[in-house]
């Protein structure tokens, strides 16, 4: 383990509605104690106080954004939101202790965060590790996120928050370690586990392929929706009942050259609808698309579970990608999952890139 668990810096973060609201009720209280003896002072030097002014001073502002910070959730949303939407109203100087909830937020401390973790993974969940990084390397307002490693040397992202989430492992991952290593993960980590596989075969094979899969009881499965109807209908048949199967339509790297020399004609967008449509006909559950056609499929598809891969922060590098939008433009768009990893796993600094993205949305 590379810090101690035994530490106890910082004030927990509230883990029931019943402890928000009573931090909600002390903070509430502090700063109308401070709002009254603030206009009492006003009063007693021959000036008559306003209100507004009295609540929103620097010190209840920053006494807001603290109890915010410590609270995740819709609650640190509201604090999000103010920072948003009406910092052009407010004062510079309030305006920036308010920008601090788009940026940050008090991780658990670690006698806490080891209560959880013992909570969903009993009390020796810490052997099925080689090494688990106290320190978050992101703390936002849905959890927040640390560095691990598995007995064998394989390196995860654990998002830890009242509950668990889920874990996505790709193709590269599944040749590397095959079921065995699934199946260990999913031991260790006690998550719903997304097998991005893109299977693509004859539908006989995508099916035996799916069969063979199911022991792992996967949350979603991907396959290629260029495999046809059949092979879609035949996959979903053979995947597990609590299964998620969505279609590929067109990979983030691909754009409209790269469509006419495969053959096809017209354009990326009309590309994914036909193939959202296929895989809508053969009785999926979704399908993975860019950003840029995620509105377009939700309005085809209402119950449409979206996937959208190859988002990229305004401002930051494509890479391989061709086709990309922002995190918040396909959230906004009616995206059911965002998939982000370069801006976060290769960036300088991991921590604050990844609360900088959270910001935005």
């Amino acid at each position: 383990m590379s810090e101690d668990f035994n530490g106890n810096t910082g004030r927990a973060v509230p883990a029931d509605r019943l402890s928000r609201l009573f931090g909600m009720g002390r903070m509430s209280g502090g700063m109308a104690g401070r709002a009254l003896a603030s206009g009492a002072g006003q009063v007693a030097r021959g000036r008559r106080p306003r209100l507004n002014d009295l609540l929103m001073t620097p010190a209840n502002a920053k006494a807001l954004t603290d109890e915010l910070s410590r609270m995740r959730g819709a609650a640190m949303k509201v604090g999000q939101l103010i920072s948003m939407e009406t910092a052009d109203l407010l004062p510079p100087e309030l305006a920036a202790i308010f920008a601090r909830l788009r940026a940050d937020a008090d991780p658990m401390p670690p006698k806490q965060l080891r209560r959880v973790l013992d909570d969903n993974w009993g009390s020796d969940w810490q052997k099925r590790f080689r090494r688990f990084d106290v320190r978050p390397i992101a703390a936002a307002s849905i959890g927040q996120v640390h560095r691990a490693q598995t007995k064998d040397g394989r390196d995860l992202a654990i998002k830890v928050r009242a509950h668990v989430g889920g874990l996505k492992l790709g193709l590269e991952f599944f040749c590397a370690h095959g079921h065995h290593g699934v199946l260990d993960i999913a031991h260790a980590a006690k998550l719903p586990i997304f097998l991005d596989l893109k299977l693509h075969d004859i539908p006989n094979t995508v099916a035996s392929a799916m069969q063979a899969i199911n022991t792992l009881e996967p949350a979603i499965v991907t396959v290629h929706a260029s495999g046809g109807r059949a092979m879609m209908e035949d996959a979903k048949a053979a995947a597990g009942e609590h299964t998620r199967v969505v279609a590929v339509t067109m990979l983030t790297s691909l754009d409209e050259r790269d469509l006419k020399r495969t053959g096809i004609t017209g354009s990326p967008h009309d590309h994914v609808l036909r193939l959202a449509e296929l895989a809508q006909d053969a009785g999926l559950d979704g399908i993975v698309c860019s950003g840029q056609e995620v509105g377009a499929v939700h309005k085809q598809w209402k119950d449409c579970f979206l996937v959208v891969p190859g988002l990229r922060p305004a401002g930051a590098s494509a890479g391989d990608q061709k086709r990309t939008v922002t995190p918040r433009s396909a959230r906004d768009a009616g995206a059911s999952v965002l998939v982000i990893g370069r801006p976060i796993s290769r960036a300088e600094d991991p921590l604050a890139a990844a609360r900088a993205i959270e910001a935005t949305l």
